[in-house]
């Protein structure tokens, strides 16, 4: 059978295998191309990530170190005070026996006393005792009644 084929038969069979080559060998670079590409990406995304990783331990490292200095300086401001109240004391007697211990009722009386003031000042800001909200709703019904007894 392969002998009776004529030469046009041939030729084009030949340009199909060619044609069936061309699109294979363009797949072939496509998928290389499309592989390359995923390798790029990917190796951008590591990159990114260690990049960013770096960053949050830099980042990390240096609040641990800014919170040690403060921590430091804090801790030498109170020595500082410290010694200036010895100082100021006539450092013959030790800081902690020279703070003044509150009786518990002493403390609860300051709590009371300072949350009446409060209590006064709010009352003296709303008017006294006509801004009290039982005299204001007092008021307001005793007008409600007026006009009632008005109207009849």
């Amino acid at each position: 059978m392969a002998g009776d084929m004529t030469q046009e038969q041939i030729k084009e069979l030949r340009q199909q295998y060619e044609r069936e080559f061309a699109n294979l060998e363009k797949a072939i670079t496509e998928e290389k191309a499309k592989q390359l590409a995923n390798m790029r990406s990917a190796m951008l995304s590591r990159r990114i990530a260690k990049e960013r990783k770096r960053r949050q331990q830099a980042e990390e490292d240096e609040a641990a170190r800014s919170r040690a200095a403060v921590q430091k300086m804090n801790s030498g401001l109170a020595k500082a005070f410290r010694n200036m109240i010895a100082k100021k004391m006539g450092g013959v007697q030790n800081l902690n026996n020279a703070t003044v211990s509150v009786d518990g009722e002493d403390r609860l009386r300051a709590r009371l006393a300072a949350w009446k003031r409060a209590v006064d000042e709010a009352k003296n800001y709303r008017g006294g005792d006509d801004g009290e909200i039982w005299n204001i709703g007092a008021a307001r019904e005793a007008e409600k009644a007026a006009k009632a007894e008005a109207r009849k």
